[in-house]
């Protein structure tokens, strides 16, 4: 990949001119790509079975310390399920974390002035549009 960095000193009528190769290898093993194949061959690519596992062995690990947790045991699902929640954004967990405080209609919620629209959509769907 080849980048071209351009400098101009506007006092000086001075211009360097930067070119950056930058090498990227990207370090992917057949295991990942085997378990992206197995993702997407199941027919749930945003949730489903799989993404519950991540929640529950996320959970257990977050609780234990051990990333090793069996969480196929039903002990462990009815332990470690609904305590870990993975969302597809950012701005979806914003939301979910408004609605967990009961923000709605009425209620104001300050956002920066200087930012991506995202960060006030969450408030938008949630104050403006009064859904809980």
């Amino acid at each position: 990949m080849l980048c071209t960095l351009r400098l101009t000193c506007l006092r000086k009528s001075y211009e360097w001119e930067i070119v950056l190769f930058l090498l990227v290898r990207l370090n992917i093993s057949e295991l990942e790509i085997a378990e992206i194949a197995e993702a997407l061959r199941s027919g749930w690519i945003t949730t489903g079975p799989r993404t519950e596992m991540l929640e529950c062995r996320l959970a257990a690990y977050i609780e234990t310390g051990d990333s090793m947790v069996d969480c196929t045991s039903k002990e462990a699902i009815s332990r470690y399920s609904q305590r870990v929640v993975c969302l597809n954004s950012a701005t979806a967990a914003e939301e979910f974390n408004l609605r967990v405080l009961g923000i709605g209609s009425g209620d104001e919620v300050v956002v920066p002035a200087y930012t991506y629209t995202a960060s006030a959509s969450a408030a938008v769907h949630c104050v403006i549009l009064g859904r809980r």
